[in-house]
């Protein structure tokens, strides 16, 4: 569901088995929230050059599919790029819808354009994951920027641990 950053051409069979086997995989992989950190540092930007809300959307939208293209079609990317669609439609339309009715229809339309995701763990994952943090938010965050990443990572890890079976 990562977009990696390596290919198997820069990096040898054994070393691609030590990362699976330590699990850190992460480490070196395209995520959701280095999408988000990029969307969010380029939105940034566009406030800071005076461009219209309007672009600046499209923008995002254009760089999303770019990136979608790139990844060949992952589908942390498609997952994005719905839910940025979604938020766009909430933003003109449908002010009245929360984020987590989004999230929902995301994978729901993810599932309507791939049903084949109804077996995947790893979808599970992302979607336990995204929600159990959308509806903690409030409970997550501190003052103390430390307990917040400790409280993420319980919540996350209690998430993954029935999956993986070990922490």
């Amino acid at each position: 569901n990562n977009l990696s950053l390596f290919t198997n051409d820069n990096i040898d069979d054994e070393f691609n088995n030590s990362i699976s086997n330590l699990n850190i995989y992460y480490l070196i992989s395209l995520s959701g929230i280095h999408i988000y950190f990029l969307i969010r540092i380029i939105k940034k930007i566009m406030f800071y050059l005076d461009i219209k809300s309007k672009l600046q959307d499209l923008i995002i939208i254009i760089l999303l599919i770019i990136l979608l293209l790139i990844s060949g079609f992952t589908i942390t990317l498609i997952r994005i790029l719905i839910y940025e669609l979604l938020k766009l439609i909430k933003k003109h339309y449908y002010n009245n819808i929360t984020n987590y009715s989004l999230l929902n229809l995301t994978y729901f339309i993810m599932i309507l354009i791939m049903p084949y995701l109804l077996i995947s763990s790893s979808l599970l994952i992302s979607y336990l994951i995204v929600s159990v943090l959308m509806l903690f938010k409030d409970k997550i965050s501190s003052e103390y920027k430390i307990l917040s990443q400790i409280k993420l990572a319980f919540l996350v890890n209690l998430i993954i641990i029935p999956f993986n079976n070990k922490l």
